[in-house]
């Protein structure tokens, strides 16, 4: 079964629907709820699916948040595989990485916009 089919999974849609109660059906980091909204994984566990994950790794997002957070977290890993950092500040950053992938999406995009001045 593809991912894909996994997400129209009734097991999925029951899990999905839940975090959407449970979030108001607004987004976590805009408040958004007119917007498509995204039940967004937290993080990924290898031999997991998507309805197996706790609660507290799901967050409702809107699109354009989901999208935001979802590209934040390619570039970040792009950089770091094409290594446009100091080798030796790589482990750093990955112990930094994987607490800030801890964090409420909101965190993270207003994390992101004091460091670039947005």
């Amino acid at each position: 079964m593809t991912y894909l089919e996994k997400l129209k999974s009734p097991k999925w849609q029951k899990k999905r629907l839940e975090i959407l109660e449970r979030d108001n059906f607004s987004c976590k980091c805009c408040g958004d709820f007119e917007t498509s909204l995204h039940v967004h994984h937290t993080k990924y566990l290898a031999n997991t699916d998507p309805w197996e994950y706790e609660n507290d790794s799901l967050i409702t997002l809107c699109e354009t948040c989901h999208a935001e957070v979802t590209w934040k977290k390619k570039e970040v890993k792009r950089i770091i595989d094409e290594e446009f950092i100091y080798p030796d500040l790589l482990s750093e950053l990955h112990l930094l990485l994987l607490e800030v992938s801890k964090m409420n999406p909101y965190t993270i995009l207003e994390l992101t916009k004091s460091i670039t001045h947005e």
